[in-house]
């Protein structure tokens, strides 16, 4: 695993951004990452963090940065960073996957907050990554901040065009299933409700669209019947 990007950029963006070097390692962190994985499968979510930790420090980026910092995989998604933030030092992935894989870790364990922490600093350096925007905003939600959560998915919403193709289509159904169960959560049922058909439009038999909608559709039958 390469930890910073070797591909060549145009000469304008290697005089315009301080991409840092490039540095071989000998896949040190994604084998971290592989036993964080044997650890979580295994119920060890202790010996899983100690080994995600170990493979976020492998990266050394300094505590305290004016620098910012972008996770890419790849020249094409490292060239679309630069135009969200043309001075960003780019980076490989695998360190926001790192802090992905923490915040799940630390979910299992009931740590809420600093799972949180964790998503927000994977999207912070990932910000057109559309499932890591999804993933922060369900944490949102699952955590009672319908409002935020709302908010979180509708940027995935405006992000979705950065995902591949092949993918595309069910980031976005899985943004707008979360647009309609925040606005059930808020009492905006007609909205939520036009939100879960868009999301079917895209992902017709997908069970929480289907019953969400279903239950909303109830709702309003019955609501209909005491006027």
């Amino acid at each position: 695993m390469r930890r910073f990007l070797t591909a060549a950029l145009p000469l304008v963006a290697l005089i315009a951004v301080p991409v840092q070097a490039a540095k071989e390692t000998e896949d040190r962190e994604e084998t971290l990452l592989r036993e964080a994985d044997a650890h979580i499968e295994n119920g060890d979510n202790a010996e899983a963090l100690v080994k995600i930790d170990m493979a976020i420090g492998l990266f050394n980026l300094p505590e305290e940065s004016k620098k910012v910092y972008f996770c890419a995989n790849g020249l094409t998604q490292a060239l679309s960073l630069f135009e969200v933030r043309v001075d960003a030092s780019i980076i490989d992935s695998t360190l926001c996957d790192a802090y992905m894989l923490k915040a799940f870790v630390l979910s299992n364990i009931d740590r809420q907050s600093e799972a949180g922490a964790a998503l927000q600093k994977a999207v912070a350096m990932a910000p057109l990554n559309v499932n890591y925007i999804n993933t922060l905003a369900e944490w949102h939600y699952d955590n009672g901040d319908w409002q935020r959560a709302l908010d979180t998915f509708r940027q995935a919403i405006s992000t979705s065009s950065c995902t591949p193709l092949d993918t595309q289509k069910g980031m976005r159904a899985w943004s707008l299933r979360g647009i309609g169960l925040s606005l059930s959560a808020l009492k905006q049922m007609d909205a939520a409700e036009a939100a879960f058909r868009e999301s079917l439009e895209l992902e017709p038999d997908h069970n929480v669209a289907v019953t969400a909608l279903s239950s909303i559709l109830a709702l309003k039958h019955l609501r209909a019947e005491h006027e």
